[in-house]
C-alpha cells in the first residue's frame, strides 16, 4: 500500500477566504481547514510568491509539546523518505521543537506526486510546509514575518 501523507487534509479543504496583498511579496491565496485520517483538525493556508512559487502550510496546536512530537513522529513514519532531522531553537538557543525534512506523496490536481515537505514542532504547535523544493521551504521559513 502506498503511503500518502495529507491526502484527507489537502483533499477536503473548506476554503474560508482568499486574500491579496501587494504584487511584490508573497500573498495568501487560500485559507481553509481540514481533518486528517485520525480526526485531527487543521488550519491550512496557501501562499504564492510573485514568481509563482507556492507554499501550503498546515497547522494545529496540540494539547502539549509531547502530543505534537508524537504526531510529528507518526507523520514522519508515513513519509516516503526522511531526508534530514534537526532541532528547532529559540533566540536563546534553547531547543523548543523538532524539524524534519521528508518526501511525501501529496495529492495534486494531476494525481499524486512526490513532494518535499518540512514537518516541525515548536512547543505544542505542529506545522507541515509543502512546496516545490526544500530551498523554497527554507526561504519561506526564514522570510521576515513568516508564520512558523
Amino acid at each position: 500500500m502506498a503511503r500518502t501523507l495529507l491526502v484527507l487534509i489537502l483533499g477536503s479543504v473548506l476554503v474560508v477566504g482568499v486574500h491579496g496583498q501587494t504584487a511584490s511579496q508573497p500573498h495568501v491565496t487560500k485559507m481553509g481547514e481540514g481533518i486528517d485520517e485520525d480526526g485531527i483538525h487543521f488550519g491550512l493556508t496557501t501562499w504564492e510568491a510573485p514568481d509563482g512559487t507556492t507554499w501550503t502550510i498546515t497547522h494545529n496546536e496540540f494539547p502539549s509539546p509531547a502530543a505534537a512530537q508524537e504526531y510529528l513522529d507518526k507523520q514522519v513514519a508515513k513519509a516516503l523518505k526522511m531526508v534530514k532531522r534537526s532541532n528547532v531553537k529559540d533566540s536563546s538557543e534553547k531547543i523548543v521543537g523538532k524539524r524534519v525534512e521528508v518526501i511525501v506523496n501529496a495529492r495534486v490536481k494531476e494525481g499524486n506526486r512526490e513532494t518535499p515537505a518540512v514537518l516541525r514542532t515548536n512547543g505544542a504547535q505542529f506545522y507541515i510546509i509543502l512546496s516545490d523544493s526544500f530551498r523554497h521551504i527554507s526561504q519561506f521559513e526564514n522570510a521576515p514575518g513568516s508564520r512558523k
